[in-house]
């Protein structure tokens, strides 16, 4: 060890020195001050507690302990083990379910008066112990009890998977993925292929049907298919077979009877009728007195829901609807648009969809029919692509994330009360305005 002999030998050097004595070595004073040796005697520094060796001849410190930092740390250990204690019994008592989201690290911290390391090292020895598990950007969330299985939730709506991320459905899928994943639900994703032969469709529903009642999922979230008249009870088929096998029930965008039939079934989506009847007076608004409307060959009840909206909105200004401004057309084949575009003589047409509104653009850019200065068009949905057609496209935005929080919460309170009463979640849809309608482009010749 280190000792008043050697540091007073100035024969020896400090790199000859053992290393262990020469860490002990003080760092200040200097030896000499202005040619002459100074005192070894130094003198403490208010509020520092100096060690000296047993003989007591070195008044150097080699070793300095801070005594406020000696406060400061059992402070911060009492903070850590008050934390861990709090959130602790509060997630054996309940106040904190499985998959519910913990205080935020900055909600604590002003909380308990405490730093955000102090809390991050409390949190972190409560992952360590199972308590808790933490996702990047989102959060603490409580961990399910070992003797729980996490609740599945299946998804049950046709779409294609070449076209799932750039559609309505693939937004949809994915935040509700996401909100399952947030509240520590496993989220099972089965699809059936949408296409045009109603045979095919409604066997692959069907079968999505009986492997969601296979693996005993918790919840359903089902999209009704779009079906002729003939075949529409198949929604209510299969509906009925996912209440019968005890798995909740919560529908998307649409009902599975027509309007003004109501199901016993919760329903989550947009307001349809309020966003038609917005973007209808939005064209009047612009100085349109003849609005037809395109729609595809089938009406699923949200579509029926955006003609009513349509209607009122004319009907409220006047401007009363006939029959021969509902145009019908096959979105697979194109010799319907050109007859659609043939027959109209509307100064605006509204669109049912997003894919509608880009066929009958391309129709009427091909015939040299000027947008919007000649005939106006609108959409609904605002896919991606609205933004990036031609002309862009005004239309009306789904509110695809609440949709998704929504259907969850709506799922979550049906397993608490099944008894209650079924209710609709309709939820407002944001109006669009681009180039397609006139508005910006009369704002831009101002």
């Amino acid at each position: 060890m280190y000792n008043a002999q050697s540091w007073k030998n100035k024969s020896m050097r400090k790199d000859q020195l053992p290393k262990n004595e020469q860490r002990l070595l003080p760092k200040y004073p200097s030896e000499k001050t202005d040619g002459h040796k100074k005192s070894l005697q130094a003198t403490p520094k208010p509020g520092k507690l100096h060690i000296l060796p047993k003989d007591g001849k070195v008044a150097r410190p080699y070793s300095v302990v801070n005594l406020h930092d000696m406060k400061n740390i059992k402070t911060k250990q009492l903070k850590h083990h008050e934390i861990i204690t709090y959130l602790s019994e509060e997630i054996a008592k309940g106040g904190f379910q499985p998959g519910q989201r913990i205080p935020t690290e900055h909600e604590l911290a002003k909380a308990f008066n405490a730093s955000r390391p102090t809390i991050g090292k409390a949190l972190r020895d409560l992952q360590k112990q199972g308590l808790i598990y933490r996702k990047q950007g989102a959060g603490s969330f409580v961990s399910a009890h070992e003797d729980e299985q996490l609740c599945k939730i299946g998804s049950l709506m046709g779409f294609c998977h070449d076209t799932a991320d750039s559609g309505i459905f693939g937004s949809l899928l994915s935040e509700i993925s996401h909100v399952c994943t947030l509240n520590n639900y496993s989220f099972v994703l089965t699809n059936y292929p949408a296409g045009d032969d109603e045979k095919i469709l409604i066997r692959h529903a069907k079968r999505t049907c009986i492997e969601l009642i296979k693996q005993q999922v918790d919840a359903v979230l089902f999209m009704p298919m779009d079906l002729s008249p003939e075949n529409f009870h198949i929604n209510h088929e299969i509906a009925v077979a996912i209440e019968d096998a005890g798995i909740v029930l919560v529908l998307l965008d649409r009902d599975i009877y027509k309007t003004p039939q109501r199901s016993k079934y919760d329903r989550v989506g947009a307001n349809n009728e309020l966003a038609a009847q917005v973007l209808t007076q939005h064209l009047i608004d612009q100085g349109c007195k003849k609005i037809d409307v395109v729609t595809c060959c089938k009406l699923p009840p949200s579509v029926e829901e955006r003609i009513d909206g349509y209607q009122k909105a004319m009907i409220e200004n006047g401007l009363n609807p006939k029959q021969e401004q509902f145009y019908k057309i096959d979105t697979h084949q194109w010799h319907s648009v050109e007859e659609c575009l043939a027959t109209t003589q509307a100064d605006a047409l509204l669109c049912i969809n997003d894919e509608v509104a880009a066929l009958i653009m391309r129709g009427l850019l091909a015939k040299g029919v000027k947008i919007p200065e000649e005939t106006k068009i609108v959409g609904f949905d605002d896919l991606p692509i609205s933004s990036y057609l031609p002309i862009p496209l005004t239309t009306v935005r789904q509110p695809v994330k609440d949709i998704a929080h929504e259907a969850f919460r709506t799922m979550i309170t049906r397993r608490e009360d099944p008894n209650m009463p079924a209710k609709d979640v309709l939820l407002t849809a944001q109006l669009i305005v681009r180039e397609s309608c006139g508005a910006s482009f009369k704002e831009s010749r101002k």
